[in-house]
């Protein structure tokens, strides 16, 4: 018989195993390379206050300036505003009478110490800076500046000498001739100037000379320090010490004005002032000057100053 055959036998399917994906996971991303928000901020920050600072300086501030010269117009007092404070007026200058009057009797003084060697103890008039005394030793310097007077005038014709000499080295050309005269030599002329060099400085060394000699005689006068009458008071050998009394002078009469100063104002003594009278200048001293007034008294070119004239003092004045 033919065999039978038998059902296969159906395997069972192999199971199914479920397919599992695996998640995938996101990767990094890399940094971006740029510029930074924090950085750009500040960048336009930067650029704003850059901008900020040019419009200020060079268009408010300058506009600014610009208003800030303009001159205002002048303020009149119909404006309703205040006028500025109109500055104190100057001082009047003073004005006196002339008066003619003598001066008040005073004391010369020897100004240096000696023993008077020569004196006129006549009471007299005298004349300004007339000669009252002389003390030792001016005898002598008067003598020695007398002979430095001839030498002197000797030295002056031998300068002259020498000048004219070197003069005669280059004469001009005679008159109606084109020649010319013949030059001096190099050693002529450098002996010639040498010789007027020399005959200067020998003249001028007896003029200082004179000159030192002068101003110690000066100290060993007593002068009269302007017209008036004098008493002797010192005696012929007499020793005198420094300012001590050698005559009593009374001034001779001459106008003179006192002129009351703003402020209590005062002079000094001796000082030289200009007064006018009408149109005409006057150069007066100060005689003395307290808070109660200044006297001034013209001794010099006093023509035309006739008492009762009104005088103005023109000195300049404390405001």
């Amino acid at each position: 018989k033919p065999a039978e055959s038998k059902p296969l036998e159906k395997k069972p399917a192999p199971q199914e195993r479920p397919i599992v994906v695996a998640e995938k996971k996101p990767m990094p991303e890399a940094p971006r390379q740029g510029i930074s928000p924090m950085l750009i901020i500040l960048l336009v920050l930067a650029i704003g206050g850059a901008g900020a600072y040019f419009a200020w300086r060079y268009l408010i501030r300058g506009k600014t300036e610009t208003s800030a010269k303009v001159t205002p117009p002048p303020v009149t007092p119909a404006s309703g505003s205040v006028a500025a404070p109109t500055p104190p007026p100057a001082p009047v200058q003073p004005k006196a009478k002339i008066e003619i009057a003598a001066g008040a009797p005073r004391d010369i003084l020897g100004v240096f110490a000696g023993n008077i060697e020569s004196i006129d103890v006549t009471e007299r008039d005298v004349d300004t800076s007339d000669i009252l005394a002389k003390l030792v030793g001016a005898k002598r310097l008067e003598a020695d500046i007398a002979n430095l007077d001839k030498e002197i005038e000797r030295r002056k014709a031998t300068v002259k000498a020498a000048e004219d000499a070197r003069a005669k080295l280059n004469p001009a050309p005679a008159e109606g001739s084109a020649e010319q005269p013949k030059a001096p030599s190099e050693a002529q002329v450098k002996a010639a100037d040498a010789l007027v060099a020399k005959t200067m400085k020998a003249l001028e060394d007896k003029q200082n000379e004179r000159v030192t000699k002068e101003e110690n005689l000066e100290k060993l006068y007593v002068r009269a320090p302007a017209e008036g009458k004098v008493t002797i008071l010192a005696k012929q050998g007499q020793k005198i010490e420094e300012n001590v009394p050698v005559a009593k002078f009374t001034p001779k009469p001459a106008p003179t004005a006192m002129f009351k100063l703003e402020k209590n104002m005062t002079m000094d003594r001796g000082l030289a002032v200009p007064i006018k009278v009408g149109e005409k200048m006057y150069t007066c001293e100060v005689a003395d000057s307290t808070v109660d007034g200044t006297r001034v008294v013209c001794r010099m070119n006093a023509e035309g100053l006739a008492e009762g004239a009104e005088a103005t003092l023109m000195v300049e004045q404390q405001q």
